[in-house]
């Protein structure tokens, strides 16, 4: 529905983009989810030699913790998810 292909929303949803402005943003995403909120020095130097600003890292970090808020909330509410599933074949449940 967003007009995305599958290709390219697996690609997002493993941290990825064809796109380098909006590849290293998805990257530092990924490893903040992976890590916990405990990213290295390396990805971080990784994603500002990406040009992610600090603006930008503000923002992800706010979106990865909306996100995981939003995901805890609806588990403990047993929220009944009214869109379709994504599926992809690298798509993690």
């Amino acid at each position: 529905m967003s007009g995305l292909d599958e290709e390219e929303v697996a690609r997002n949803l493993a941290g990825d983009d064809t796109d380098p402005n909006a590849r290293a943003p998805l990257s530092l995403a990924s490893s903040i989810v992976i890590a916990r909120g405990r990213v290295t020095p390396a990805e971080i130097e990784e994603a500002r030699d990406a040009g992610v600003t600090d603006a930008e890292f503000v923002d992800v970090v706010a979106a990865v913790s909306i996100n995981t808020m939003t995901n805890y909330l609806n588990h403990i509410a047993e929220t009944e998810i009214d869109i379709p599933d994504i599926r992809t074949a690298e798509a993690v449940s």
